[in-house]
């Protein structure tokens, strides 16, 4: 990643190291199976010395090898890092899950040389018009004690806050609160830099871009429930960790306010067996509020169905069978977070009514239920549209245990947050009605792709795919970046791929028939400057991490020890496997048709020379 390069060595681990690494892997393939991977954001097999990953993430690299290497005679690793990490979990709590040694290279310098830093940035990416929000502006400087620098932000070049700031120490931290009012909507850019001085190691920590999205109102959220369940609180802590959401959350025989407040009814386990909640269903009715169904034991499943919200459950028993999710191939409505989506299936099932599951002909299928190793085309998760309304509808109790996965695992619940999120986001955000419809994230980090999905329907109705869209994106500079987006089964989908940080619109076009259908947007793509903000090499860790696990840490000079070190290990060996296998001898045809043969045998000569 980034930070290797910002030593004083980079020119080294750019050419001799990486050859003395290459070399190593080639030399030990004499003796070993030796496979190498390069790590940052993400892990690629083979080396990659371009050191250009802006984050280090020792999840994603321990993943990779315990999904390949599980059960395998696994000998050593050898893991070269400068032992920054900046996302995701410990190497030392990772690597517990491997019962080998570890050998360390010790990459990257533990010198602390002069530097001014603006480490970071803390702000809401949502604010809200007429309101302040604050820009929490970290500061941090090494061996400059006596020195003044000078922070200064603008907005569309405008200066809207300077300060002087005195470093007393060479050990210096700073935090400044700053507070900006949100007078107009849309995205704001605000460029935060600090004053450069004599001598600094990296100049490119010094300045950051901030992109905050201001909108007119929070989507509210009322989220009403037959009895206490912790599905409850953890839905409401998903959703409410976007800041764009405000959930309440009732019994139902607590509310008595007004439905059209909300821009989403969720309604967990109602109609229930105890409370048909009439009233209230009758309420909803009257208006045009999307609602998303949460089923379970206390579901009145004969109650819902009279609903007809989409789906009905047949031959219900009041029984409960317990499933895991499978993703819908052919789900289409909005995009899920990809490393989300790959281990959804290893998620902890749900408690789902027993039953026939039947849909209506314009639902949508976002998750299949799987029971046992038995793959099934009834959903689980599934988004309905029923007289005028749009309906979700998810079919099982103990989501909760999802979020709970996820943090044990990752150390994070952002996957599960952004899918809740996705679920609420597509039923609150009021129905486009144009034929032309495209979906976007309106503010990415610059480590990530540019993607877009379309829609285009027909003048009755029906996904379409047969016309071409093309689509202009403009960067600040007015320059111009033209593509055409690929065609999926029924929609459309674009990869723009990785663009520079920089504010950008764009203005995509359709011709359906003798009508050209257009559509406009913006987006925006971050800096992430993480690597910059933490440059002094943690050797320690490397350390504890060998030690601990029974190996060495090295350093770069020292790479033609590693194959001794490895060779005089008597627990690094091959290991043969030998199986017995116990047979009657009854079943060897053979040894029968033998002995039958020889007694034959023995009776005809003895018959012939008169033995008998």
């Amino acid at each position: 990643s980034q930070s290797i390069l910002v030593c004083k060595d980079s020119a080294f681990y750019k050419n001799q190291f990486a050859e003395s690494l290459s070399n190593l892997a080639d030399e030990l393939k004499g003796d070993f199976d030796v496979r190498t991977y390069s790590f940052g954001e993400k892990t690629n097999s083979q080396f990659d010395f371009n050191y250009q990953q802006k984050q280090t993430d020792f999840n994603g690299l321990f993943d990779q090898l315990n999904v390949q290497f599980d059960n395998r005679n696994l000998g050593a690793i050898i893991l070269a890092t400068d032992g920054i990490y900046n996302t995701g979990s410990s190497p030392l709590y990772l690597s517990e899950k491997f019962k080998v040694p570890f050998y360390t290279i010790a990459m990257g310098d533990t010198t602390v040389r002069k530097d001014l830093i603006l480490s970071k940035v803390n702000h809401n990416k949502i604010a809200f018009l007429g309101n302040s929000f604050p820009l929490e502006v970290v500061i941090d400087a090494r061996q400059y004690s006596g020195s003044k620098a000078v922070l200064i932000i603008t907005k569309d070049s405008s200066e809207i806050f300077s300060k002087s700031v005195d470093i007393n120490n060479n050990k210096y931290h700073l935090t400044i609160p700053v507070y900006v009012d949100a007078k107009t909507k849309g995205i704001q850019h605000f460029k935060v830099k600090l004053s450069t001085l004599p001598g600094e190691l990296s100049i490119a920590n010094n300045t950051t871009d901030v992109f905050v999205e201001v909108l007119e109102s929070k989507m509210k959220v009322l989220l009403l429930a037959n009895a206490p369940h912790p599905d409850i609180s953890a839905l409401k802590n998903a959703i409410e960790s976007s800041l764009n959401y405000q959930v309440k959350t009732l019994l139902a025989g607590s509310f008595d306010n007004n439905i059209k407040e909300y821009n989403l009814i969720i309604l967990h386990q109602l109609p229930s067996t105890n409370n048909t909640a009439q009233a209230l269903l009758d309420a909803i009715n009257k208006t045009d509020v999307p609602v998303l169904y949460m089923l379970g034991a206390q579901t009145n499943i004969n109650a819902f169905n009279a609903l007809k919200c989409g789906l009905t459950i047949t031959n219900s028993n009041g029984k409960l069978n317990q499933v895991q999710a499978d993703v819908s191939k052919n789900f289409s409505l909005f995009t899920m977070n990809e490393d989300f989506t790959k281990t959804i299936n290893l998620m902890p099932p749900l408690a789902v009514p027993f039953g026939v599951y039947k849909q209506n002909a314009e639902g949508a299928t976002l998750l299949k239920q799987q029971i046992g190793n038995v793959l099934t085309e009834q959903p689980l998760i599934l988004f309905t549209d029923a007289n005028g309304r749009k309906n979700g509808i998810v079919c099982g109790e103990g989501l909760w245990r999802w979020g709970l996965k996820e943090y044990a695992e990752k150390n994070t619940r952002t996957g599960f947050d952004e899918f809740a999120q996705k679920i609420v986001q597509y039923l609150a955000v009021k129905e486009n009605k144009s034929p032309f419809r495209i979906k976007y994230k309106n503010n990415i980090y610059e480590n990530e792709q540019v993607q877009f999905d379309a829609e285009l329907f027909n003048e009755t109705g029906e996904l379409i795919n047969t016309p071409e869209i093309k689509i202009n994106i403009l960067n600040s500079s007015k320059k111009s970046f033209s593509y055409t987006f690929s065609k999926t089964e029924k929609a459309y989908t674009l990869n723009a791929g990785y663009f520079p940080v920089d504010n950008y619109s764009f203005n995509a076009e359709v011709k359906l028939g003798e009508k050209i259908y257009r559509q406009s947007g913006q987006f925006t793509v971050s800096p992430l400057q993480i690597e910059l903000s933490s440059t002094i090499a943690d050797h320690q860790l490397l350390n504890v991490l060998a030690t601990r696990s029974g190996g060495k840490m090295i350093y770069p000079q020292q790479i033609n020890e590693l194959k001794k070190l490895l060779l005089d290990r008597k627990d690094i060996a091959s290991v043969s496997y030998t199986q017995k296998q116990l047979k009657d001898l009854i079943n060897l045809k053979w040894v029968f048709f033998l002995i039958i043969t020889l007694l034959a045998a023995e009776w005809f000569l003895r018959k012939r020379s008169g033995g008998y």
